[in-house]
């Protein structure tokens, strides 16, 4: 049993003060909207293969201004709180959360659209990739219908 003599934890005073409107959208506003060359890179050709007008690939998906934004600013605040793993791990939790749920399509070339993603999404987007081949292989077995239901 222990007594009060025996507790090993300090009693500091901690002060807690609100934080303004202003200073905590501060905190979450990104600085700018550039990300490093190889990340832009891998932004640019996923939009390319998911706005590829091709009847080979199904229907294209177009990805709006404001949601690159999103993307770019997620990157740019979360990345350097995530900077002790990979360099890609902001990017590829945008991804998932940003991309990755607007892919619904119907159709073998369809699915030969989310392939052709699969392949350009790099090793290190762990989280975007695993997402992505689940919506594969369920779509494959739900007789080519894509959507997210995972």
């Amino acid at each position: 049993m222990l007594t009060p003599k025996a507790c090993l934890c300090s009693k500091k005073e901690y002060s807690v003060e609100p934080i303004s409107g202003k200073k905590f959208i501060e905190l979450f506003q990104p600085s700018s909207l550039d990300m490093p060359s190889d990340i832009e890179n891998t932004l640019k050709n996923i939009i390319d293969i998911l706005k590829k007008d091709s009847p080979d690939l199904g229907i294209p998906i177009n990805i709006s201004y404001r949601k690159i934004k999103s993307i770019r600013s997620y990157h740019n605040v979360v990345g350097p709180m995530m900077s002790t793993q990979s360099r890609y791990t902001a990017f590829d939790y945008a991804v998932s959360q940003h991309l990755i749920p607007l892919l619904n399509g119907y159709g073998s070339q369809f699915g030969k659209r989310l392939e052709n993603l699969e392949k350009e999404l790099p090793d290190d987007m762990e989280k975007s990739r695993k997402y992505l081949n689940k919506l594969i292989n369920y779509g494959n077995q739900n007789m080519f219908n894509y959507g997210i239901s995972l």
